[in-house]
């Protein structure tokens, strides 16, 4: 693609405050002009039209192309272009809810300065007075996702942000040794969680409570069979006796408590204004705004709302010596242990057993990716060849391998196949690795499993449309995820996943838990908050991953089942 002469071309018109504009132009391009007198001010909303393409950068800049927001008085494409803004000078572009004013979908475009005004459009439909048409729905995402895409990363700051997010995972991450952007994020966070009250009670106290209550209980009393139920036929259910019934409720309602204050928190910070912060968020007794608390706030509406998750997670969990504790009580609880002895001992066997079903279902992925590769190297030459390496590498392994000598062909084939896939969805498997990490916060390991599913069925499609194959789909899903679960080798899956699903809160918990909804609570109903508190664009990217996350707690259930079926069946 040549970014040189790229256009988007968005067929909308957007309405801004003139005066807004103007003064965002002087501190985002550097120029210089006095106000001229023929100028006219005003809060009216003025008719523009737009484009958005790249330019090739100056040379003092971090990046090689830059994207730019360039509108007219006219939709003619000989029109004289009236402003044209640079999208790396801005850190955020957010959706405004507007109660009383015309309709429209509003949008402010943050500006790094947190002296400079933001850009404030409201961008109206083609026809009518609302967003009536998935055209006109599509396009008005488009124009997000494309100013969200170019300023994460063309802004000095997105890329930083992009960068350093992803080290909370790591074992020696902690506030003291992070970069110094997201260290004064973290204290902004801590702040508010510390000045919140809810009778006489700070939010901190309230998440510290309930976690230190949970760690208090005696594992050897609890079961979490109701949170995630043992397949039936292993002999390996749980003694469920009266005290591990209690201990069992009482640990999934306090854990579903604090995500639902981390929901409450993340979403709050992420809707806050962004022009200074409230005073909720400053240190303890401090009165006045310091200008590293200003740059600290402006700071943190350049994260995005599944990012802000993470940091709130992390600082709350920090708080009661990290995520490795519960880890370390989870692998305590002799129901989690058993199960997990049990995987151990039979995960390579529903493994080959699962290759070798799929290879031979005419509908599974296995099976078209193996047509595909067929079709992709289906020269003599490279049949010669890969069939004479083939050979000598099962010879070799036959010759040092005992277990090699007893393996029958189609075996081997399975063997060999399995090894295949690994090659193929090796980045989709790390990020299934990074969830089993001892400091992996919940609402990251769903992210983690999100991000392992849909670039796993990405790379799989790559390789299929290559040779004109059609794509998987839904059908197909189900096996995707049972590999994906099947082939990690990490330590503790099992306690992982009852991790990550003890702390989010899905569809039916609130009542199926008996959870209250409290003043610092919030489980949310609506699909799009949840799936952003989780993933980027989670609903136009047809991401959903607290379904995903379902997914491998099911594909975990089946793997232990003593007759695992087809997943396709």
């Amino acid at each position: 693609m040549s970014y040189g002469v790229f256009c988007i071309h968005l067929c909308f018109f957007f309405f801004f405050k003139q005066k807004t504009a103007y003064e965002m132009l002087r501190s985002l391009v550097g120029s210089f002009e006095k106000k001229a007198s023929a100028f006219r001010f005003g809060n009216d909303w003025q008719q523009r039209f737009f484009v958005v393409y790249r330019v090739k950068a100056t040379a003092a800049a971090s990046v090689r192309w830059q994207t730019v927001l360039c509108y007219s008085e006219s939709d003619d494409e000989k029109s004289i272009p009236k402003k044209r803004l640079l999208l790396s000078n801005y850190i955020a572009i957010k959706h405004r809810t507007v109660e009383d004013g015309p309709s429209g979908v509003y949008f402010s475009l943050v500006p790094y300065d947190v002296k400079a005004p933001a850009l404030e459009m409201r961008i109206l439909p083609q026809e009518g007075d609302r967003f009536s048409s998935r055209e006109q729905s599509q396009q008005q995402h488009a124009f997000h996702n494309v100013c969200s895409h170019a300023i994460a990363h063309e802004n000095v700051l997105g890329l930083e942000l992009k960068t350093s997010v992803p080290d909370l995972s790591q074992t020696w991450f902690s506030q003291e040794n992070s970069s110094a952007t997201l260290g004064s994020i973290m204290s902004l966070i801590r702040n508010v969680l510390d000045n919140l009250m809810f009778d006489q009670v700070s939010l901190l106290e309230i998440v510290q409570r309930e976690l230190v209550q949970i760690l208090a209980i005696e594992p050897t009393e609890v079961t979490l069979n109701g949170l995630l139920r043992t397949p039936e036929g292993l002999s390996l259910q749980p003694r469920v006796t009266d005290a591990s019934l209690r201990n069992d409720a009482l640990v999934i309602t306090k854990a579903k408590t604090v995500s639902g204050v981390l929901a409450l928190i993340t979403s709050t910070l992420y809707g806050s204004d962004f022009c200074e912060p409230p005073l909720v968020a400053l240190s303890p007794g401090s009165r006045r705004r310091s200008p590293a608390e200003l740059r600290g706030w402006r700071n943190m509406h350049a994260l995005a709302m599944h990012e802000l998750r993470l940091l709130v997670e992390w600082v709350v969990f920090d708080t009661v010596g990290g995520m490795s504790r519960f880890l370390d009580w989870m692998l305590k609880i002799p129901a989690v242990t058993t199960v997990q002895q049990y995987w151990d001992r039979h995960i390579e066997e529903q493994r080959q057993e699962n290759i070798r079903t799929q290879m031979q279902d005419s509908g599974s992925w296995v099976k078209k990716l193996q047509e595909a590769c067929e079709v992709k190297y289906s020269s003599e030459d490279f049949r010669d060849t890969f069939s004479g390496n083939l050979k000598r590498e099962l010879d070799f392994r036959s010759e040092h391998d005992s277990r090699v000598q007893k393996m029958s062909t189609e075996d081997l084939n399975a063997q060999v196949m399995l090894e295949h896939l690994k090659g193929v969805l090796l980045p989709s498997l790390m990020h299934v690795d990074i969830l089993c990490d001892t400091n992996v916060t919940p609402g990251h390991k769903v992210q983690h499993w999100s991000h392992a599913v849909a670039s796993a069925v990405t790379m799989i499609n790559l390789q299929l449309e290559s040779v004109g194959k059609d794509p998987i789909g839904g059908p197909q899903m189900p096996g995707v995820v049972l590999f994906m679960a099947m082939m990690n080798t990490s330590d503790n899956l099992w306690a992982h996943v009852l991790l990550g699903t003890l702390f989010t809160v899905f569809a039916g918990d609130a009542q199926q838990h008996g959870l209250e909804q409290r003043p610092y609570t919030l489980y949310p109903d609506n699909d799009d908050n949840a799936m952003e508190q989780f993933v980027l664009n989670g609903a136009s990217r047809g991401i959903d991953p607290l379904h995903y996350w379902s997914f491998l707690t099911g594909s975990m259930r089946v793997l232990l089942s003593p007759t695992a079926a087809s997943p396709e069946a």
